[in-house]
């Protein structure tokens, strides 16, 4: 007998998402209310806060560290300038290193609903 609040895909291999809704603050400070799926999706988006700080902070030192050095040199003497920040290089340096923590913490978080699932499993089965 099937169920009324059920959406059936429309072919075969076709999947619907889940809708995800939103959390109240009394909602996030009880336990046992949310499904895992629910706490590390909101986990993960907390956590890109971070990944953002770290890759501009990663940026800018990069950009602190390497600056443009202008020389110039005639008969008598050479003079060395320093020309400010690497902007273009730092800006790469951030983008590569936003990547990296995007994919380790993507990765993370992966393995933490992997092992909040296989906990549901482990527990449901002994019950």
């Amino acid at each position: 007998m099937e169920q009324q609040n059920e959406e059936k895909p429309e072919q075969p291999g076709e999947t619907i998402p889940k809708k995800v809704e939103p959390l109240t603050v009394s909602e996030l400070f009880t336990l046992g209310r949310k499904p895992a799926e629910d706490l590390v999706y909101l986990l993960f988006w907390t956590g890109m806060i971070g990944v953002l700080y770290n890759a501009f902070v990663f940026g800018k030192y990069i950009s602190l560290t390497f600056t443009l050095m202008n020389t110039f040199s005639s008969d008598f003497y050479e003079t060395t300038t320093t020309g400010g920040d690497h902007v273009l290089l730092g800006f790469v340096a951030g983008a590569i290193g936003f990547g990296v923590l995007f994919v380790l913490w993507k990765v993370c978080c992966e393995l933490l609903l992997l092992i909040f699932k296989s906990l549901q499993k482990y527990v449901g089965s002994n019950d």
